[in-house]
């Protein structure tokens, strides 16, 4: 998401005390430190345009309330939230809710077949099912703050939280969540018959990546083209639908 990026705007980003980044293209960029607003938070500056992958945090940055909203909520039980199979071009993708243990539900292929990667149907079913999911853990707004990965399908999720009043801020999550959550979403997909998911944050190199991504979809056309998420990366990109001799 962006907006437009006033001299006022700019001059009080400049002046943030968060680390500067090197972002290629951009006239100042700046990231989390882990304090005042997570590593994986960041701010990019463009000559008339500003970006940033969480602008309630910017705002409170920028007006000067960030230690003041966190000190209000630190004594609220944290629940995290993550998503897992975004990048894998087999089956849906997980949602899970760690507090005490760990809640998951998937949302189906079938969401992802548009053509238009904005289409808003796979971001609203995320988000239901993510809702549903701090339900079930009992983790409302006046028990619970969430710490929620920044990834672009958790962003209607996001949104719907912080209207129903929970204090939510972006976070790089690690640990059980993080790890209890890739074993599931592979266990996942043992269950639709693909053994092999590579975990991209563990893979050693693009190279690998690549590999893994194009033997399963590979898998998917061969043994279940039904739950391939043909709008995720274009399947396109490593070879149409192979032709039955």
């Amino acid at each position: 998401m962006s907006v437009a990026l006033s001299s006022k705007l700019r001059r009080r980003i400049e002046e943030l005390p968060l680390p500067e980044a090197r972002i290629r293209g951009t006239l100042l960029a700046k990231r989390g430190d882990g304090r005042l607003a997570s590593k994986n938070f960041l701010i990019k500056a463009h000559a008339r345009r500003l970006e940033c992958n969480d602008f309630p945090t910017l705002q409170e940055l920028v007006d000067g309330t960030r230690e003041e909203q966190m000190a209000k909520h630190a004594h609220l039980l944290e629940a995290q939230v993550d998503d897992a199979g975004g990048g894998c071009p087999i089956g849906g993708v997980m949602v899970g809710v760690y507090t005490d243990r760990l809640y998951t539900d998937v949302t189906p292929a079938r969401y992802f077949k548009s053509k238009r990667r904005n289409s808003p149907s796979y971001l609203l079913a995320h988000a239901q099912r993510g809702r549903e999911l701090l339900s079930r853990a009992a983790a409302e707004p006046d028990t619970h703050r969430v710490s929620i990965c920044p990834g672009w399908i958790n962003g209607e999720l996001r949104d719907r939280l912080r209207q129903e009043g929970y204090r939510v801020d972006i976070a790089q999550i690690e640990g059980p969540l993080q790890e209890e959550l890739e074993a599931a979403y592979a266990a996942y997909l043992g269950q639709l018959g693909f053994v092999g998911y590579v975990d991209p944050k563990e893979a050693k190199s693009k190279r690998e990546i690549a590999i893994a991504y194009k033997r399963a979809v590979d898998w998917g056309w061969k043994y279940a083209p039904h739950e391939l998420k043909t709008m995720f990366r274009g399947i396109g990109t490593v070879g149409p639908k192979p032709r039955q001799i």
